[in-house]
């Protein structure tokens, strides 16, 4: 028996749909094997899942690599970096797992996304933990909001995945994929205060060190790719046409790991160059503030992914019964036999 035919978005649930990507659906109700073959088939989610799986071997490989410089073991001036590592294949992998499983049923799209969002938001909180102890600008360190920054970081992480769960609830509209966009956008620009001051307050070729480079081009990427998607170009002036390849989801991927690559350069430069002002003027980084306080924070969001899981599949059943009393009041008004199971109910 072949494999389900791809389908035209108007043979697709309203759940399923996606602006402006016109055919190459894969079916709503597919099993795990059938979702594992079709990242070899043209589908529209095919390369959202490439452009982050292929990613996601390589920052795997460099934490392996990168550990022949950083002692993770025995120094703990190095768990920052782990953390951020940590944290950017984890939003890799979220990534991968929500694009490849969300067509095996409507329910499973949801927490497969819920636990991409939270995923994300465990990103700013790995990028928050390495910039409190490598980027700070010099003249924040040892301040109030040098303190508070990691921990305001990862309720805004929380928050963020609250907010962009929440988005799926309901009918789709343009005001919940704003909603979504801006959480996530919101949180990444408060994670990059301290780049921002950093960069905004060097004044002269002196101050700016070899880092900055990559934390600009980081910005340009992320906001750049961010703003491509929220359009939906090039798909918005060509429907149809971008199904497979070129769509602004891809265009998000790419621009989003290149970002984070250029902020893994940024990050390390940082780490090495700056280790000597940093362990006699900062805080030196313990448990509870960096792997802790990661730890702690994926608890929180793994929690609110199930409260929201169980939430979704509460609305689910709702929808279902909604349906059949509406189909009940339909026949008894046309006169029509009701069957026995929609009377039961």
């Amino acid at each position: 028996m072949g494999a389900p035919r791809l389908l035209h978005v108007d043979e697709m649930p309203a759940d399923f749909k996606e602006a402006f990507i016109v055919s190459h659906y894969r079916p709503p109700r597919c099993t795990v094997g059938y979702c594992l073959k079709s990242l070899f088939m043209k589908t529209n989610e095919t390369l959202n899942v490439w452009t982050h799986f292929i990613p996601l071997l390589w920052f795997a490989w460099n934490i392996v690599s990168m550990s022949q410089i950083h002692d993770y073991w025995n120094d703990s001036f190095t768990w920052p970096f782990l953390v951020y590592q940590i944290s950017v294949c984890t939003y890799l992998l979220g990534s991968c797992v929500a694009h490849l499983f969300n067509c095996i049923s409507g329910y499973v799209r949801h927490v497969c996304f819920f636990f991409d969002y939270a995923a994300i938001s465990m990103y700013g909180v790995g990028v928050a933990v390495a910039y409190r102890y490598y980027a700070f600008p010099d003249w924040l360190i040892g301040g109030m909001f040098y303190s508070i920054y990691p921990y305001i970081a990862t309720f805004n992480a929380i928050v963020c995945t609250v907010l962009t769960s929440s988005s799926r609830f309901g009918a789709r509209d343009t005001r919940k994929l704003v909603l979504r966009l801006s959480a996530l956008v919101l949180l990444y620009t408060t994670v990059s205060l301290p780049i921002a001051m950093r960069l905004l307050s060097c004044f002269s070729d002196e101050c700016w060190v070899g880092s900055f480079t990559p934390y600009v081009l980081q910005l340009i990427f992320f906001f750049g790719s961010a703003s491509v998607y929220g359009c939906h170009c090039p798909e918005c002036m060509a429907p149809g046409k971008f199904d497979f390849i070129g769509h602004s989801h891809q265009f998000l991927h790419i621009g989003v790991v290149i970002a984070t690559y250029a902020q893994l350069i940024g990050v390390n430069w940082d780490a090495i160059n700056r280790r000597e002002f940093l362990e006699m003027y900062g805080e030196q980084p313990s448990f509870w503030s960096t792997i802790g306080l990661y730890g702690v924070g994926l608890f929180v969001n793994l929690l609110v992914v199930l409260i929201f899981s169980i939430l979704i599949s509460r609305e689910n059943e709702l929808n279902k019964y909604t349906q059949k009393l509406s189909l009940f009041a339909k026949n008894e008004c046309n006169g029509n036999h009701v069957p026995n199971n929609l009377k039961s109910n």
